[in-house]
Formats: C-alpha cells, structure tokens, sequence
C-alpha cells in the first residue's frame, strides 16, 4: 500500500525492477500505470477478488513506514517551499493554504505555519500527502505481515525480499533512495516535532504493534528452541 512521501518512487522503482518490466520510465511516470502493465491492481480486478487479495492469507503483504515529523518536513520541502510538483491542484492548494493563514502573496508559508494549518486539520480531509499512514494503508482493516522502516530501509526490504523467496541474485539495488528532495536541510524546532508526533500519534502506534508483536514472537522461538 502506497504512502506518498514514504520512499514511494524508491520501493515502485525497486518492484518494477523484481519483476522485470525492461527500462525504468520516468520517475514520474512510475506512478502512473502504463497500458498493457501486467500486474493486477485493487482497481483492476472485481471487488471480491480485490478484497482477498488485501485480507486473504496467500499474498504477502508489506508497507513502508517514515516517522511523521520527517514525512511532514519531506511533504512541506518539495509540495510548498520548493513547489516542484507541477500539478495545477497545488497551485490551488497553497492559495488556500495562504487564505486560511491570512498571508500576504509575498510572504513565506514557513514549514511552523504549514504545521500549524495542517496538525488542525482532521486527519481524514488532509491531502494524501499529509494524511496519517494509518489512514492511508487502512491499517483498521488489512493485516500485514511486514513493515519497513525508511530509517532502516535496506535492511527491511532485505527482510521482505528474503521472505517471499527472491534469490540474493535477482535482488534490486536495496540502498538506492530515488527522488529525494533534502529536505533533510529544513530545521524542526522541538516545539514543532512535538505538536506532530501529538496530531499523528495513530501513525506511531502501528509501528508500534509490530514491534510488539515481533518481540512476543521472538521470545516464543527461543522458548521453542530450548
């Protein structure tokens, strides 16, 4: 399941790559699905089918997770401050930013004022691009069997590549980051981080719980062993 600002052109570039579908096209172009692309999607198949596959026990199924405060930053660097997305809708979207912040058309939408709009927003009318990933990969109503940290990126995606049987052969490039827009350069105040890790604690608790979980079971394996 998708996140936007979660490593998303990187992990569409890594899949393309494991099943073989030639040339990679434009990063931009990766999240678009050309014609004639034999993989199936949700939306391409009848809803039962679409609802085995998401709930069914014979796909596995994995999403890619970043902390919230860097998401945020990530989202705000590239959409706002550096307005390289060239989709008219942002055009739209930052003048109502503007309006709601009652800002004159010359002033800077600082990421603490983005921040500010976007943390009192309900979660569920957010743009995809700011909406919690719990909401986005509808973690309410599909079970996954695996999370990939963007902080440890390679390493989880070694994990997913192992378990679903992909000789160390065929593996795409794993520590490869495509379309990064180092946003890593824009400063978080305290204050800030600490109003989005409020705002979005439901994207931490999913995370969270697979840790849980994978702690639980690594003490039943050893108990298992001995």
């Amino acid at each position: 399941m998708e996140t936007p600002k979660a490593a998303c052109t990187t992990t569409k570039a890594l899949l393309w790559r494991l099943e073989g579908l030639g040339p990679l096209p434009r990063l931009d172009k990766l999240h678009e699905r050309p014609p004639g692309d034999p993989r199936p999607s949700p939306l391409s198949v009848p809803e039962d089918e679409a609802v085995a596959v998401l709930q069914g026990g014979s796909t596995y199924r994995f999403f890619v997770w970043r902390d919230p405060v860097d998401r945020l930053r990530s989202a705000w660097h590239e959409k706002i401050h550096l307005r390289r997305d060239p989709g008219p809708q942002w055009d739209v979207w930052v003048e109502a930013l503007r309006n709601e912040l009652a800002l004159k058309p010359d002033q800077d939408i600082s990421f603490d004022l983005f921040v500010e709009y976007i943390c009192g927003v309900p979660d569920e009318i957010r743009d995809p691009h700011f909406m919690s990933q719990r909401l986005l990969i509808l973690s309410d109503h599909i079970d996954y069997h695996a999370v990939v940290r963007m902080d440890d990126y390679a390493s989880g995606m070694a994990e997913v590549m192992t378990t679903i049987g992909v000789p160390n052969s065929q593996w795409p490039p794993l520590d490869e980051r495509l379309n990064a827009s180092d946003s890593g350069i824009a400063k978080v105040s305290s204050k800030t981080a600490d109003r989005i890790r409020a705002a979005y604690r439901p994207a931490y608790t999913i995370v969270e719980a697979f840790q849980a979980a994978r702690a639980v079971a690594g003490r039943s394996s050893r108990k298992a062993e001995k």
